[in-house]
């Protein structure tokens, strides 16, 4: 149930993300209307630019809720996740609280977090190989771990440094808000990249756990 909560979490955040780039593509129109003076008053380009922030602020405080919530119930599946491999009899480096807590922790939420992703993955693909040995050979997990989950990880690290630079930035005129609405198109593509990756890597996880951790399904 966590986890078919967390993947419908995972696909409302790709459709308001579509929305959110149909809203964006709304402000360019309404920008450009600005600066060629489509508007024959002040009060009419004011109403408008007030209808646009209503859509838009809207949108953003929908797309938030659906992150925040979402973002709770894959920290739940995390959680059982690990839970179901500690419980099957594999001794793992991280523990099924600290898979979770790592995120919350500065500069440590860094790496810990894909350490314990792929730790979980590992575990999970093949648990008849895995020996409480291979915890000493840590670095060779990680070596080799999936391209799939190296992915993933790059890319939330790519995109939290870009969320942080458009929430920053501050347009002072037009030009610089159609600079910014295009950046906003842009880094909205590029989450939907990121959440789908994500919904492959727990998918994987999730169905290698059934097929060989099945007991705990």
């Amino acid at each position: 149930m966590v986890y078919k909560i967390a993947i419908l979490g995972l696909i409302l955040q790709v459709l308001l993300s579509l929305i959110a780039i149909i809203s964006s593509s709304m402000q360019i129109g309404f920008i450009q209307r600005v600066q060629s003076g489509y508007y024959q008053s002040e009060l009419e380009m004011n109403q408008a630019a007030s209808a646009n922030d209503m859509r838009h602020g809207a949108i953003d405080i929908v797309a938030g809720s659906v992150f925040l919530l979402s973002g709770i119930f894959i920290l739940m599946w995390i959680y059982k996740a690990h839970k179901n491999a500690i419980e099957y009899g594999l001794d793992k480096k991280f523990t099924a609280g600290w898979a979770v807590g790592s995120f919350f922790i500065p500069i440590l939420n860094f790496i810990r977090p894909f350490q314990a992703m792929i730790e979980l993955h590992a575990c999970s693909e093949s648990p008849s190989n895995w020996q409480s040995s291979r915890l000493s050979n840590f670095n060779e997990i990680m070596a080799n771990s999936p391209i799939l989950i190296r992915l993933w990880w790059g890319l939330w690290m790519i995109s939290f440094f870009l969320g942080q630079m458009i929430f920053k930035w501050e347009p002072l005129n037009p030009d610089e808000w159609l600079n910014y609405t295009y950046c906003e198109i842009g880094y909205s593509v590029y989450e939907i990249i990121l959440t789908i990756v994500f919904i492959f890597v727990i998918k994987r996880i999730y169905e290698n756990q059934k097929l060989n951790l099945l007991e705990q399904y």
